[in-house]
């Protein structure tokens, strides 16, 4: 990059280990994912088949009630687990894999419009895991006392809040490494 930025990301480590760091993390959280799969097998059924994902977006009491109505107590319990593991396990997982992910590649895009997009994004991710902690709240409750349209509107308001940041924090992660590998590559073929 051609200037310093103006305002750093979050996670910050020492060049000669920031991508062996990052790709760490992003294994970390490849296998949190697959153990978050196996947890949710549970909570897929036709009236949820995206599982824990359709609670988390049912917005209404009615919607709600339908996911929970499908689901015996076994799934309930798995829908618990899964919670508590995503809380302390997975929130974690992902909030650092991305923001670490966001930032190394802010650290080495060559404009200084893009990079500050990539640290705005790292720093994102940190909002992102309270929403998704704040949904969580929502669902347990629900788990425990039923339907509640005013829980349901505000897990899927959380939701869609830290799905909007993680799904542009993935991209922006993944584009910008694919602009700095052609940069590099260019700039060798020219050397």
């Amino acid at each position: 990059m051609s200037q310093a930025l103006p305002v750093r990301p979050p996670l910050r480590f020492p060049a000669s280990r920031e991508l062996a760091i990052v790709a760490a993390l992003v294994a970390l959280l490849v296998a949190a994912s697959a153990v978050m799969v196996r947890l949710g097998r549970p909570l897929e059924t036709p009236v949820s088949p995206r599982g824990i994902i359709d609670f988390e977006l049912a917005g209404t009491s009615a919607r709600a009630a339908e996911i929970l109505a499908a689901w015996d107590e076994p799934a309930r319990e798995a829908a618990r687990v899964q919670t508590r593991a995503d809380d302390f396990g997975y929130i974690p997982a992902y909030v650092l894999a991305f923001s670490a992910a966001a930032g190394a590649v802010a650290t080495r895009v060559r404009f200084l419009g893009l990079a500050l997009v990539g640290v705005a994004l790292a720093w994102a991710m940190l909002p992102a895991g309270a929403f998704d902690l704040v949904e969580n709240r929502q669902m347990m409750a629900q788990l425990a006392s039923g339907p509640d349209a005013d829980r349901a509107a505000l897990a899927r308001a959380m939701a869609s809040l830290k799905f909007a940041i993680v799904y542009a924090t993935l991209a922006y992660a993944l584009v910008g490494a694919i602009v700095i590998a052609v940069d590099r590559f260019a700039r060798r073929a020219r050397a």
